[in-house]
């Protein structure tokens, strides 16, 4: 129980003390974020009424003030059953 205990303060410790550090955005960086999605429902292998959502974004940092171009695109597929 004891070990339990200070694996616990550590980690407590360790979350709310301390500096928070933010990500340095420098002339020239580029990110890629590629998402994948489910909407209507959860595909479990037994049917198909599902949907889906696909997304690539790529973003450019230019200038010394933050500044950000991003780029991208989504692709959304939903199932509506004729009822």
């Amino acid at each position: 129980m004891k070990k339990i205990l200070a694996i616990f303060a550590v980690a407590v410790f360790s979350l709310c003390g301390g500096k928070a550090f933010a990500q340095r955005c420098l002339p020239g960086m580029s990110a890629v974020e590629i998402k994948a999605n489910m909407a209507d429902g959860f595909y479990t292998g037994k049917s198909r009424d599902c949907g889906y959502d696909l997304g690539v974004f790529y973003s450019v940092f230019t200038g010394n003030h933050g500044n950000t171009w991003s780029f991208g695109g989504e692709y959304l597929q939903t199932f509506k059953p004729y009822g």
